[in-house]
């Protein structure tokens, strides 16, 4: 038998929270149950209608090598949706789209919600932070010596021939560098290129 609510005659907040309510065939007058919510948590359940205000951290893109860690790349920040709702709690997952030596990607979802006991569990807000470290630039060697044209007059013919090493900068950490000769070298009798690589 399915029974109608015409009309909700009590509602009562304590340690019991007790229903009563006329059918229409009145054939049951009333019913309650054993809740044992606490006043103050209940209070704040039933007036808290709002979800939290949740502002996300901004987008953070480094190098390969940075931490992920919110302290580097920040944290969401959450308020209570209205007056009558308490602080809520601010925590976070993250979903590893990528992770090679080079590519680092990562989607952290930040999550807010009341306190459980003091606010509808339903009410609850979700963003997104984009991470991505990134070494996508090669690194740049500037300052290059000169062409250099020396006579030998010893024996064999070679000559050690001194420059000043080039600058070598990159947005991220420099793995490795290398060259071909060092400054000091001695070199034979022709053309010698130096090559410097820089990784």
């Amino acid at each position: 038998m399915i029974f109608t609510l015409r009309k909700v005659v009590a509602l009562c907040i304590a340690t019991t929270l007790s229903l009563t309510g006329l059918y229409s065939n009145n054939n049951i007058s009333n019913f309650c149950f054993d809740g044992d919510i606490p006043e103050a948590q209940s209070a704040s359940a039933l007036s808290c209608i709002t979800s939290p205000v949740l502002i996300c951290p901004s987008a953070y893109f480094g190098c390969p090598t940075d931490l992920t860690h919110p302290d580097i790349t920040g944290y969401a920040t959450a308020s209570p949706g209205d007056p009558s709702c308490p602080d809520p709690i601010v925590t976070y997952s993250d979903e590893v789209i990528m992770n090679t030596a080079c590519t680092v990607k990562i989607h952290r979802k930040w999550h807010a919600e009341y306190p459980p006991g003091t606010g509808n569990p339903w009410l609850y807000s979700e963003c997104i932070q984009i991470i991505e470290n990134i070494d996508d630039l090669a690194p740049v060697i500037s300052a290059m010596p000169s062409d250099v044209t020396v006579t030998g007059n010893v024996a064999n013919c070679t000559v050690a021939v001194s420059w000043s090493e080039p600058l070598i900068t990159d947005n991220c950490l420099i793995s490795s560098t290398s060259s071909s000769h060092t400054s000091g070298f001695a070199f034979p009798e022709g053309v010698t290129t130096v090559v410097y690589t820089a990784i």
